[in-house]
């Protein structure tokens, strides 16, 4: 792309961040901020002090009748949960930018303990933005033109750019989940404080344990009273799902005394989300912290089948046979029948390569299995994308905690009465960025984060900073707008072609002179 290429309507001032979704990975220390001003002035332009960075993270609440009771609604309220500022050195110290493009790097830490940007419509919004500001001076007001411009020419002008937080998983873990984590009861972190830091290798451990999924059955058990004689199993490989992605679902139904049949199949998903809402004193009222909580659940009951098998739910009835793992005794239950998500490298499956085959609806699937047979199949739940506006990725701060619960349910019918074979967890709903951009759609830890030095270079030889940064700004991405995976999928099945790229002129600015006189 030609380096004289700009931006298409020529704003006298932007703001380009290097990354606007910064991953976060250790509440406890902090992470970049890195970007660029550029100017754009077609003539000398006088400005007044230093160009001016502001960083500020913004937690609005938006009261509603249920958090409010007995209280007036009021206007939103609004804190700042952190702010930064920075003050960038005009080119001379005659205070005058020349006319041209110029660039003014910058960077700055943010503590990474910083919540995740989230919005929920009507309730809490917490965003992040970085404000760039240049204030012309007063001094070209003695010009006779500038004065005559005045309402045209604004004094002062800004800039806004919106950082998106990110959590992956959190790397702090409080004494109630100290029994989740396999620990050497010796261990002295279990007898400290409240809560303390997860290494990065119990992190990835974590996540893995997330990966695994979860499983339920009655395999082992040879009293099957309750469930009137049906042997099952359930099992789900994951309890971390990311937004717009899948779940498999493994379903295996076995009745050993008479017929069964298995009206439905569904995940349930629940959310609790709990609020903490400060409310500053007015007219004499004093101050007080107002708590709530909304609960809202989400059933998935359409599934992509095997592909391999017809549309209909007869292809997942199977005859016994004693080799058939499913009915012999003392079934292994860490070691499931179908594992679709891993760590490591592999061969997808046949029904993610093909995408699954056909949707099946779960809900409405009344199929019967005699005596002899079994159910038994493997389905993938779409999750709905970021878009949705009941589900949100699991966070925890002051303001606002999102809690997830998972349940399996299987309602079977046997001997005229209808019971239901469960499996529940705990779950976390991931960010959708935070999965792969390839057909596994594979949940990865947070990426790295950009650092300027380039290891291709030989290590001895002396660079300058627009060297190093070179490599960031020639990026075709640079400077655009990022769209997360739900959004990049939505405009790719509108559109098949892309408006190319307009991004900032490239290479270094000029060099200025302290002896610059204005003409």
């Amino acid at each position: 792309m030609p380096m004289s290429k700009l931006i298409s309507n020529k704003k006298p001032l932007s703001l380009v961040l290097d990354e606007p979704v910064l991953y976060l990975e250790d509440t406890l220390g902090s992470v970049m901020v890195r970007g660029e001003v550029i100017a754009n002035f077609t003539k000398d332009t006088s400005i007044q002090g230093p160009i001016e960075v502001l960083f500020e993270g913004i937690q609005r609440y938006n009261p509603w009748p249920e958090i409010m009771r007995n209280r007036p609604l009021g206007n939103p309220i609004e804190t700042t949960l952190q702010a930064t500022e920075l003050s960038l050195l005009p080119p001379n110290s005659q205070g005058v930018i020349p006319a041209g493009i110029h660039r003014f790097p910058f960077e700055f830490p943010i503590p990474a303990s910083l919540p995740t940007t989230i919005s929920i419509p009507n309730r809490l919004d917490i965003f992040y933005r970085v404000t760039a500001t240049i204030r012309r001076s007063q001094a070209s007001e003695k010009q006779w033109i500038d004065w005559a411009l005045r309402s045209v020419n604004k004094r002062k002008l800004t800039a806004t750019a919106h950082l998106r937080l990110i959590h992956a998983i959190p790397s702090t873990v409080t004494a109630g989940d100290l029994d989740l984590l396999r620990q050497d009861p010796w261990d002295l972190h279990s007898q400290g404080p409240a809560q303390y830091r997860l290494s990065l290798d119990e992190q990835h451990d974590r996540l893995a344990i997330s990966l695994a999924g979860r499983s339920a059955d009655n395999l082992d058990n040879s009293n099957t009273e309750k469930t009137h004689g049906v042997r099952y199993r359930l099992n789900v490989d994951r309890t971390a799902i990311a937004l717009g992605t899948r779940v498999g679902v493994d379903v295996m139904i076995e009745p050993t005394l008479s017929q069964a049949k298995i009206r439905s199949i569904k995940l349930v998903i629940a959310e609790t989300v709990d609020y903490r809402m400060k409310v500053p004193g007015d007219h004499g009222v004093e101050g007080e912290t107002r708590r709530t909580s909304e609960a809202a659940h989400m059933i998935l009951k359409w599934a992509y089948g095997d592909p391999g098998k017809s549309p209909t739910t007869k292809s997942y009835i199977h005859q016994r046979r004693s080799s058939d793992p499913y009915i012999c005794s003392g079934y292994s239950k860490i070691d499931p029948p179908f594992q679709l998500y891993d760590l490591g490298a592999g061969k997808e499956s046949a029904a993610e390569e093909q995408h699954g085959g056909q949707l099946i609806n779960l809900k409405e699937l009344d199929q019967s299995v005699n005596v002899g047979d079994y159910f038994g199949g493997r389905f993938l739940m779409p999750v709905p994308n970021c878009s949705n506006s009941l589900l949100h990725p699991s966070m925890e701060c002051d303001a606002i905690k999102i809690r997830h619960w998972l349940q399996l349910k299987v309602a079977v019918e046997c001997n005229n009465e209808t019971f239901e074979l469960s499996l529940e967890s705990p779950m976390r709903i991931l960010d959708c960025r935070l999965v792969a951009d390839d057909e596994r759609q594979t949940i990865l830890p947070p990426p790295p984060s950009y650092s300027p030095m380039i290891s291709s270079r030989p290590s001895s030889a002396c660079y300058s900073f627009w060297e190093q940064r070179q490599y960031i700004t020639m990026d075709s991405i640079w400077g655009s707008c990022h769209l997360c995976p739900c959004q990049a999928k939505a405009r790719a099945g509108k559109s098949s072609s892309a408006s190319p790229c307009l991004l900032h002129e490239r290479g270094p600015p000029p060099r200025y002179s302290e002896q610059y006189m204005r003409l």
